[in-house]
């Protein structure tokens, strides 16, 4: 019973909260502009599902590649570290 308070009580003050932000001029042609951009690539992305897709993939596969590069980074930045303690390790046992 109180989760369902909680979330109404939640969508309500978000509700609230933004209509009263629109008293406000330059927020309510800001948040004008922004819908009509949302419209536009909507209505967009509608007729051409195809550049959609292939835009996305693309994006994906830019993300992948940045995130293996990183990996692949501190992979190596590990691997460095553990042979220099290697070596250290050694150096001690034979002193």
């Amino acid at each position: 019973m109180g989760k369902n308070r909680l979330f109404i009580g939640m969508a309500a003050g978000a509700i609230l909260g933004g209509l009263i932000t629109l008293f406000d001029k330059p927020t309510r042609d800001y948040t004008k502009r922004k819908l009509q951009d949302a419209s536009t690539k909507t209505k967009k992305a509608i007729q051409n599902p195809s550049e959609v897709i292939q835009s996305v993939q693309t994006t994906f596969d830019k993300y992948n590649n940045t995130f293996q590069s990183g990996a692949d980074s501190a992979i190596n930045a590990l691997e460095q570290v553990e042979n220099t303690v290697d070596r250290l390790s050694k150096k001690r046992k034979n002193n």
